[in-house]
């Protein structure tokens, strides 16, 4: 199984995702252990980073392909959109990643109000993990990007504005359990 985690930018994907594989023995695999990896070989925004990001995320499909096919479980963490033809290619890879492997494939989009995600947006805990920090390009995304919300793949939108951590991976597990 992969539960595919997706939101704006700190929303709460990875905190909540931890506290997920917590309560099971789901793997995490969080979108900045590889954009940072690919943020070490090149700038971002440039073609190559763009080349080597989606190459480290082959490779680490790849190999989750096979933890599948031995019955792992995964949590992958992004920020997909609509409107960005590299999102959407990628977030078709981790789908597909699941199918090819005859796994089952739980998208989640975590909502939470404006406001309150740009309180999250503030922690200093962000900046160091290369994580987005600006509230007003949070703002602008709001207004020109949407999250990736398949109603084909039966994406679960939760709204995590007044939830802790915890109670949030505790209302995603119950979703996944319903789903199976």
């Amino acid at each position: 199984m992969i539960v595919h985690v997706n939101g704006r930018p700190g929303v709460g994907k990875k905190t909540v995702a931890i506290e997920l594989a917590k309560l099971t023995d789901f793997r995490l695999i969080d979108n900045h252990q590889i954009l940072n990896l690919a943020l070490s070989i090149a700038d971002r925004g440039t073609k190559r980073y763009d080349e080597a990001y989606l190459e480290l995320y082959k490779s680490v499909l790849c190999e989750v392909k096979k933890g599948l096919e031995q019955g792992q479980r995964f949590i992958f963490t992004n920020a997909l959109t609509e409107q960005v033809s590299k999102h959407v290619e990628l977030y078709e890879l981790i789908r597909d990643a699941a199918m090819k492997a005859g796994a089952e494939f739980i998208p989640f989009e975590l909502v939470c109000d404006f406001n309150e995600n740009a309180q999250r947006l503030k922690n200093p805990e962000r900046e160091p993990q290369q994580k987005l920090t600006d509230v007003k390009l949070l703002s602008k995304m709001y207004e020109d990007f949407s999250i990736i919300n398949r109603a084909e793949d039966n994406t679960i939108t939760l709204d995590i504005t007044t939830l802790t951590p915890k109670q949030a991976a505790k209302a995603m597990q119950v979703k996944i359990k319903n789903r199976l």
